[in-house]
């Protein structure tokens, strides 16, 4: 009965830490005056790699003066 538990835990949890990371990378990504979207699908996709992707090519944030 627990079994499942013990298989889908770890499951679920990189799941849900993989939705917390796109959802951040997008609201970067818009701050940042590029396309959230297309980052959110590409770090869902591409998971840890996506996200050293665009942790190396993100711009500086634009100055708000």
């Amino acid at each position: 009965m627990q079994n499942w538990i013990i298989f889908l835990g770890p499951i679920i949890i990189w799941i849900v830490i993989a939705i917390v990371v796109a959802v951040w990378v997008y609201k970067d990504a818009e701050s940042r005056g590029e396309s959230g979207v297309l980052w959110l699908i590409i770090v869902l996709i591409a998971g840890i790699i996506g996200l050293i992707i665009w942790l190396i090519i993100r711009r500086d944030k634009p100055v708000v003066s």
